[in-house]
């Protein structure tokens, strides 16, 4: 699975592909705890999650004279979906269990109850985008 491969790529660490993708397969196995009281499958919450976070656009900085300008440009698919598994991934790394299996369901939890920081990132993206919009046609 093409998202699968990119979490896993994503949490690898000194290009110890093994170790990345035992720690993504716990994260599933403890997802499938929460999911056998939903009846869900656990890759599927796991992708609605990461759905949930997913910027639409990115801010880049231009100059124009002096200053620089905020431009706000769409992402792609797989852009978006790099920047909310890192922002998942950074609020995982702030809890305090023990094991980055435990961390990343409990954060890909919190965001599937809404609850996640990574929503705050999303929201000051989508509103500074939001405010920049008139920049949006400088190149």
């Amino acid at each position: 699975d093409e998202v699968l491969q990119h979490l896993v790529g994503l949490t690898m660490r000194h290009g110890k592909k093994s170790q990345a993708q035992s720690r993504i397969q716990e994260t599933l196995n403890l997802l499938r705890k929460r999911a056998a009281v939903a009846g869900q499958d656990p890759l599927r919450l796991m992708k609605e999650a990461i759905e949930r976070v997913s910027p639409l656009m990115k801010l880049i900085q231009r100059k124009q004279g002096s200053k620089n300008i905020p431009v706000p440009i769409p992402l792609t698919q797989k852009g978006s979906r790099r920047r909310a598994v890192t922002w998942v991934l950074e609020s995982a790394a702030k809890r305090t269990s023990k094991s980055f299996a435990e961390r990343f369901a409990q954060e890909l939890g919190a965001v599937l109850d809404g609850t996640s920081s990574a929503f705050q990132k999303q929201l000051a993206v989508h509103k500074l985008a939001l405010a920049s919009r008139a920049n949006a046609a400088i190149k």
